[in-house]
């Protein structure tokens, strides 16, 4: 039987790049972070075939502590940046609010405010900031560049009230009533409910929108030793939590619930995120992403590793266990194999 394939998103393939994600005002420093977009990275990215970066952002880079809603020209310049060398290398860029005043799906700094707390301020803040984002690039064609509104949507209820699955719907469907009133074909990408992870029937039917998912199945293998839940070694296949089986064929089962949901919908969908963090072993690593790239390839979905320099990348500050270090990129460890793995695919 002939596999059902994504066939509405170009398959664009690519890296996240987040210079801008942990950095700013934040107090997570990392040289894995510069704070500003290299070209170097656009020109490698270039140079071995892709044609893709999503570029996830922090509002503490683009404001200043005592102004948290205020844009500023230097943090809005970066983004510029970053745009104008996807234009120069011919990569699509997507542009990504990973933290969002009041939300932020990562657990190192939680924000001081609630992104639903009563007031409202956050929220209408977050659509003023993308319809700014909108106005300025209005003549870039979403041929070249696409909005990524928030990352990871999913309850947070330790930073005030719940995001609920149709609070995010009803946000959602404001923000692209306003950008669209700017302008009316910039193509706009909704991340899945539950760390985007499950698909939003709720949000079809919107002309120039696509849906994304994130792809870091098993989470004991992809963030091994990063948490309590994910200490035993990993192999590849494995047994993860509660005793579930993961091989190729369960992350085949669902790839397809989001690939028959493209389908039934008619509304494309693409793979923003997915990644092995430098704790698991190498050669295990190697083998789950020869699966997943290999599922990517057959389903025809565009793909975002997470990222290109760090702990998670092509070039690593930290090597996996097992991984062949003669090759580097500067002070970094440069991994050949899985390089080639998504070239391939």
């Amino acid at each position: 039987m002939k596999t059902v394939q994504q066939y509405i998103t170009p398959r664009r393939r690519g890296f996240n790049l987040p210079n801008l994600c942990f950095s700013g005002y934040s107090n997570v420093k990392s040289r894995d972070y510069p704070n500003t977009y290299q070209e170097d990275d656009f020109r490698l990215i270039s140079d071995w075939g892709f044609n893709f970066a999503r570029l996830p952002i922090s509002y503490r880079c683009l404001t200043r502590q005592e102004h948290p809603f205020e844009l500023t020209e230097e943090g809005l310049s970066k983004i510029d940046q970053g745009i104008e060398f996807g234009l120069k290398y011919n990569i699509h860029i997507n542009l990504n609010i990973h933290r969002a005043p009041g939300f932020c799906i990562n657990d190192d700094e939680l924000e001081p405010f609630g992104w639903l707390d009563e007031n409202g301020v956050a929220v209408d803040y977050f659509s003023a900031m993308w319809c700014k984002l909108t106005q300025r690039y209005r003549g870039i064609s979403s041929e070249r560049l696409t909005f990524n509104f928030i990352n990871e949507p999913d309850e947070k209820p330790r930073i005030g009230p719940n995001l609920t699955r149709p609070k995010y719907s009803e946000i959602m469907k404001r923000l692209i009533a306003e950008v669209h009133a700017i302008d009316p074909d910039r193509h706009c990408v909704f991340d899945g409910w539950r760390a985007a992870t499950e698909p939003m029937p709720e949000l079809t039917g919107i002309a120039n929108t696509s849906q994304s998912f994130h792809a870091y199945y098993p989470h004991e293998l992809t963030h091994y030793n990063l948490w309590d839940g994910a200490r035993r070694v990993p192999t590849w296949p494995m047994h993860a939590a509660e005793n579930n089986y993961w091989d190729r064929h369960t992350l085949e089962i669902f790839f397809q619930k989001w690939v028959q949901f493209s389908v039934d919908n008619n509304i494309g969908v693409h793979v923003g995120e997915f990644g092995c963090h430098s704790n698991t072993p190498y050669q295990v690593m190697l083998n789950w992403m020869r699966d997943q790239l290999s599922l990517f390839k057959e389903y025809n979905l565009g793909f975002a590793l997470w990222n290109l320099r760090g702990e998670f990348g092509i070039i690593k500050s930290i090597p996996n266990p097992g991984m062949p270090i003669d090759k580097r990129c500067g002070d970094f460890y440069f991994d050949e194999a899985l390089l080639k793995l998504m070239q391939e695919n």
